[in-house]
């Protein structure tokens, strides 16, 4: 069984953009003492990100490991708006959703929403670290973006981050269905030729499980059920 490496040292530039994180937490509504214990490791799953590249005109060739290693510009500009994008999907949810946290039908659906945010952060907090880790200032320009867009302005890079989550019905949909086309794309990134986007990957799938899961597990009460309950 493959071993998850947590990272116990972050650079400057990540230092920073946690201070900057803190104050997105505020400026959202989100309260980090619901947090509890539940910390935003950074986590490599380095065996099964495999040591060569998998496709394409550079397979057979040893995965890159740093930026340097990355041959074309153009390649090393599509790596970072992969991350992007999967950041700001990240961030963008727990925008969207923590409201519905004072109006969950039951508890097991609070702490079921809340581990999902959690997870969520944590996978932004990932895709930040790359940012600012691997990709100097450029990097850390992206890194910081991910705090400045807003899915209540519409600002947010995919359209289905800047729709409102409403009720608890649509948040179910949202967990079964949007999140599930995340997933696909988290095994997409799991092949990457960058090693530490790849390597990203495999603790990511594991969390990402358990919401597509509440989502399904939501629909099917309700579907059992045979009614919309009005708490929804």
């Amino acid at each position: 069984m493959a071993d998850t490496e947590i990272v116990e040292s972050y650079s400057q530039n990540f230092e920073s953009w946690i201070n900057d994180f803190s104050e997105w937490q505020t400026r959202i509504g989100f309260d980090p003492s619901w947090l509890g214990d539940y910390r935003f490791d950074i986590k490599f799953d380095w065996d099964t990100a495999g040591n060569e590249i998998e496709f394409g005109d550079f397979q057979g060739m040893p995965k890159w490991n740093r930026r340097m290693q990355i041959p074309q510009q153009n390649i090393m500009d599509a790596i970072i708006t992969m991350v992007s994008v999967q950041g700001d999907t990240e961030f963008a949810s727990v925008e969207q959703q923590n409201h519905l946290l004072a109006s969950a039908p039951t508890e097991y659906d609070r702490k079921s929403a809340l581990r999902i945010m959690c997870e969520e952060q944590r996978h932004g907090w990932q895709m930040a670290y790359l940012l600012c880790t691997f990709f100097g200032e450029q990097g850390v320009r992206e890194a910081s973006k991910l705090l400045e867009r807003n899915a209540q302005e519409g600002t947010r890079i995919l359209g289905s981050f800047n729709e409102p989550i409403d009720h608890w019905l649509d948040f179910f949909c949202f967990t079964h269905f949007i999140d599930r086309d995340g997933k696909y794309q988290l095994k997409m990134l799991s092949t990457s030729s960058f090693k530490p986007l790849a390597a990203s990957m495999g603790p990511m799938l594991k969390e990402e499980s358990f919401h597509l899961g509440t989502g399904a597990n939501g629909l099917r009460r309700i579907v059992k059920q045979g009614v919309i309950p009005i708490a929804l």
